[in-house]
This record gives C-alpha cells, structure tokens and sequence, in this order.
C-alpha cells in the first residue's frame, strides 16, 4: 500500500527543524508570564520549557543529518530552558 502522491509530496517539504524553531518561538512568548502569574504558575511555565526544549530536540534528530545548522533550535531551546529555569519564583 502506497501513500498518495500529495500526501508524499507533504512529508517530503517536512522540515522538523522549522517545527523546532516554532516551539523556541512559543517558548520565547510564554517567558514574559513569569513575572505576572503565582509560584505555582511559574513552575508550571518551566515545565512547559522543558517539554518545549525536549520536543526540539527530537524534532532536531528527525531532520535530515547533513542539514547546516542542525542543532540550533534545540541549543536555543535549551538556553529558554535555563532562563525559564532562573525566572521561576
């Protein structure tokens, strides 16, 4: 069983670093809620870091190996891990 040709053409434009790079984006926007939510919000906020980090990096090893770059948004998402990390109160 074949997939369809559009269907093909979609998981071959795939790029699980540009995914990456989006989850950085959102992690990025939800550092500022530090300052305005309780201790029980901000911890729940670097949690989300943490998953955001993990996912970027995961989708940073399905891109392809020769890929210039490779690991940017996982090193960027690890770095809003640890500012998330520092701002949690």
């Amino acid at each position: 069983m074949s997939l369809p040709a559009a269907l093909q053409t979609q998981l071959r434009c795939f790029s699980g670093r540009r995914v990456a790079w989006v989850l950085c984006l959102y992690s990025a926007l939800l550092f500022p809620a530090h300052f305005f939510v309780s201790c029980s919000g901000s911890s729940a906020l670097a949690c989300d870091a943490i998953l955001l980090a993990a996912l970027s990096v995961l989708f940073c090893l399905i891109s392809p190996a020769k890929t210039p770059g490779r690991f940017d948004p996982a090193m960027f998402a690890l770095g809003l891990f640890l500012l998330h990390a520092l701002a949690m109160h």
